[in-house]
């Protein structure tokens, strides 16, 4: 490792990588939704520092403390005997506490810039000044690394991609994709566990046969809307809360969803579009927000939202077995026809992340200083905030998410 190249280090590389993990939030759809469980972003010192936060996207820092390389957050499951009444005693009645638990591991995650390749580059990129101009190049890869490949990616395969596609996470492990247990398609209903819980062949067969199964009809609309916000599931999600009380859940959807609510005829969008004005300033998750319609705050993320396509009965969340030759555009890319997207339902509490170190740039010289470049590095994970039952019965069986949920929907793009 050479010595930090002198241009940068004047640019106090600790700072600027400390800035860069928190000025990232506002270069993605994600970002606006992060919140820490400690107050002023700073580590956790344990578990017990850390505090119960409201926002969608829940970071905990615990792991930059302590050693390990997974937290564990526990959901209380809830207490279901009747009560006794009359002179019926008690003791022998208590009723067991039972306990799950949502995993959030972290791994590596890290990228670099060749800023200088021969004395040759150096002069002929002179006024370019490469090394100042890589900060905001690292930190829009890096904003557009955390949107699609680590919360969205996580909200549809349960992990996100630096963990799950690490070299030293396996199956055996516990690491492996598992569709989220609440998966809603329009004119079907909620994806059941008839033919297997989540984490089983038979739970991704089920969906791969729904998704197969729809077309054009399947549309994102009022008449979807007003039935999703009856499902039990969504009922159950932990809303959003506005500062006079208006309680909202979200979801995020994708452009050409969009486009078939705004050309329902049910859907008033320029009397909505004043109102969401108004309510926008009530919450800071809800800035962004595009419509409010039937409790649901509704925004517009882009490609954030995936498609899903079937590939040996079983869904594909966006791309399949995506690798180290990917590109950030690959990510960002819309089907050239018709395609179901799974729309974002989300809560309080809808995903976690995890930190176990802050993130550092790194100067590298080789061959005498003829070559240079410059690395970030940072040891995070982002895990679908599912609690696993730990205390009985089948793994899945007594799976608790209270936090997200995903819609399916077909369209194509908007024709004008």
């Amino acid at each position: 490792m050479g010595a930090m190249n002198q241009n940068f280090s004047a640019n106090l590389p600790q700072i600027l990588a400390s800035k860069m993990k928190f000025e990232a939030h506002d270069h993605m759809f994600w970002g606006q939704f992060v919140k820490f469980t400690t107050p002023n972003m700073r580590p956790a010192k344990n578990s017990q520092d850390a505090k119960v936060t409201d926002s969608p996207v829940v970071v905990h820092s615990e792991l930059n403390k302590q050693m390990g390389e997974e937290i564990r957050v526990p959901t209380l499951r809830r207490l279901t005997n009747a009560p006794t009444i009359g002179v019926n005693q008690m003791i022998g009645r208590e009723e067991t506490q039972k306990i799950n638990f949502a995993k959030v591991r972290i791994d590596v995650l890290r990228h670099a810039v060749k800023v200088q390749e021969g004395w040759m580059s150096k002069q002929t990129t002179k006024d370019f000044n490469l090394v100042k101009n890589s900060y905001p190049q690292l930190r829009d890869h890096y904003a557009s690394v955390e949107n699609y490949m680590q919360a969205s990616y996580a909200f549809y395969n349960g992990w996100s991609y630096n963990v799950m596609f690490s070299n030293r996470n396996t199956a055996a492990a516990g690491i492996s994709i598992v569709s989220h247990p609440h998966v809603f398609v329009r004119n079907q209903g909620k994806a059941l566990y008839t033919a297997g819980f989540p984490g089983t062949a038979g739970y991704e067969t089920t969906i791969g046969t729904m998704v197969a199964a729809m077309g054009a009809p399947d549309a994102f609309d009022t008449v979807l809307l007003q039935g999703l916000k009856s499902e039990p599931v969504i009922r159950r999600l932990r809303p959003i809360v506005t500062d006079d009380g208006m309680r909202l859940i979200g979801i995020a959807a994708h452009p050409w969803q969009i486009a078939q609510l705004e050309a329902d005829p049910g859907f008033q969008a320029v009397t909505n579009a004043a109102f969401v004005q108004t309510v926008a300033k009530k919450n800071p998750f809800l800035y962004n927000v595009k419509y409010i319609y039937a409790g649901f705050a509704i925004f517009d993320a882009g490609n954030s939202v995936f498609p899903v396509t079937v590939s040996g009965g079983n869904p594909v969340w966006g791309l399949a077995n995506p690798t180290a030759s990917t590109t950030i555009t690959d990510w960002e890319t819309d089907p050239t026809t018709g395609a179901v997207f799974g729309a974002i339902i989300f809560g309080s509490n809808a995903m976690f992340k995890a930190t176990g170190s802050n993130m550092e740039f790194v100067d590298e010289d080789s061959d005498y200083k003829f070559n240079k470049g410059i690395e970030y590095h940072i040891i995070e994970g982002w895990s679908r905030a599912d609690s696993w039952n730990m205390d009985d019965g089948t793994t899945g069986q007594y799976l608790i998410n209270d936090g997200s949920a995903i819609c399916l929907t077909y369209c194509s793009q908007p024709i004008y």
